[in-house]
């Protein structure tokens, strides 16, 4: 983590600029720690949850090392792991000098609306029909010619976070920062319709059963 006095103007994590602040470019969201106390008897979790709008894109960021990870007795050792410390993730964050910082990330249960648990992480992963290359070439198909291809350098990206739901439906479609100013607005509205008209993912699960679970989707931009 970037402490004071240190010449930190921007730098890179996971491939992604962040500024003094250790947020990416352009800022995230601002992260509020609204903390609850809550048990969650189909789960039989007795757990601190934060309020639904408080993830960052640097929550899912981190949260991606454990959902891309193969669904398996490692994976649920590891989950199980994270949960005994707390749901704290140490990540480690190299500045432009390439020295090394390490980031602790909350990645927590959260409180939905209606008093249910959403996950960030979870022992299966919600998966996208045809998995991770059927998203990409679903959101080519829908964006055309404004989403950047395999091949190409995105000029801009967009972070979109939604829902999947215990069903494998896709709520609460929003965006996960800032969209910049010099896009137009249409084309951030359209990116939010690509993701809200997903067909039903494949659930996410936790100690067995169905849960809610918290995504992002990077969209690159020409």
């Amino acid at each position: 983590m970037h402490r004071p006095g240190q010449p930190l103007v921007s730098a890179s994590y996971l491939d992604k600029k962040i500024n003094k602040s250790g947020r990416p470019l352009p800022s995230s969201i601002m992260y509020f720690s609204i903390m609850h106390f809550r048990y969650f008897a189909p789960l039989g979790l007795l757990l601190f949850a934060t309020a639904l709008p408080a993830q960052t894109v640097w929550q899912f960021f981190s949260a991606r090392y454990y959902q891309d990870m193969p669904n398996g007795s490692e994976k649920s050792d590891r989950i199980r792991d994270l949960e005994y410390d707390g749901w704290k993730n140490s990540d480690t964050l190299i500045d432009l000098d390439q020295k090394q910082h390490i980031r602790t990330v909350d990645l927590s249960p959260l409180v939905d609306e209606m008093g249910e648990a959403v996950f960030l992480v979870s022992e299966v992963s919600p998966e996208f029909p045809g998995g991770k290359a059927g998203l990409q070439d679903y959101l080519q198909n829908y964006l055309g010619d404004l989403m950047a291809g395999p091949s190409e350098g995105a000029q801009n990206m967009i972070y979109v976070k939604f829902v999947v739901q215990k069903d494998g439906s896709i709520q609460g479609v929003s965006f996960a920062n800032p969209v910049p100013d010099w896009i137009s607005p249409d084309i951030p509205q359209r990116c939010l319709g690509a993701v809200a008209q997903m067909p039903p993912w494949t659930p996410g699960a936790y100690r067995g059963r169905p849960v809610k679970v918290a995504f992002m989707v990077e969209i690159g931009l020409k």
